[in-house]
């Protein structure tokens, strides 16, 4: 359950200067990632040009080892 707006308000007003506003553009940017990454695709609801993630567990196993 989100808090309501006073709820919010008050909390902005005790978080230092530009912190309300840094954290407003870091759930934006989210946001737009995740549109990005999880937009519907074409009719099949595949995208064909994009590539493929891949993770890279043998880089990080490498880097830990």
């Amino acid at each position: 359950m989100a808090p309501d707006g006073r709820t919010l308000t008050t909390v902005r007003s005790i978080l230092p200067a530009g912190v309300t506003e840094a954290l407003d553009r870091t759930c934006e940017n989210l946001v737009r990632v995740a549109s990005a990454l999880f937009a519907p695709g074409r009719e099949n609801g595949a995208v064909p040009d994009a590539p493929k993630a891949a993770l890279r567990v043998e880089n990080a196993l490498q880097t830990l080892g």
